[in-house]
């Protein structure tokens, strides 16, 4: 018979199983935005220039209507994996747990500083995660860090680890004139969820 509660067969799989590992939640999150910053005026200034006479009704949108005063920009040594470690450190401390206690870490992003190689794994080394963890990379516009939350929830509820560490990491990169050029910024978000 479906159990409803659990969504699986009931006898096939223990009940002790599905009450161990129905539950998970975040013990500790870490954020990190790069001190450097731009006004989000200066760029629209100089973009939307042509627009002559209309300039200062986008100027206004830009201020009121999206409510957009700067943004954050990566320096010179930082980059979506520098920014991302520095997110997982903020995290890992929160949770008050040891980094070799983390089973699986995932990097959401859009702005991969390197065609090869995955985040996911100079984040895992830089911050002390043991060998034996999955690492993975996602990519996708906007949800890809939350996406890893998902996939670590269900390694969680599985019983495969017990915590993981999901970030979600950018450093924006628009075509000149894109709006995203002056409303996306640098920075990143770590979360560390774990059987509850």
């Amino acid at each position: 018979m479906l159990n409803p509660e659990f969504g699986f067969l009931e006898g096939v799989v223990s009940e002790e199983f599905s009450m161990s590992h129905s539950r998970a939640g975040i013990v500790g999150y870490g954020v990190y935005i790069p001190r450097e910053r731009i006004e989000t005026a200066k760029i629209v200034k100089e973009r939307e220039r042509k627009r002559g006479k209309e300039l200062e009704k986008v100027l206004e949108k830009v201020r009121h209507g999206l409510m957009l005063r700067e943004k954050a920009l990566a320096g010179h040594t930082e980059d979506t994996i520098t920014i991302a470690t520095e997110a997982a450190e903020n995290a890992i401390r929160m949770a008050g747990i040891s980094p070799e206690e983390i089973g699986s870490v995932t990097v959401g992003s859009e702005s991969k500083p390197y065609a090869v190689g995955t985040i996911a794994r100079h984040v895992a080394s830089f911050v002390g995660v043991g060998e034996n963890t999955f690492i993975a990379d996602l990519e996708g516009a906007c949800n890809s860090g939350m996406q890893g939350v998902g996939f670590i929830d269900a390694e969680i509820r599985s019983g495969r680890i017990r915590y993981g560490l999901a970030i979600g990491s950018d450093v924006a990169q628009a075509r000149r004139g894109d709006p995203l050029e002056y409303s996306a910024g640098a920075g990143a978000g770590a979360f560390v969820p774990s059987k509850m």
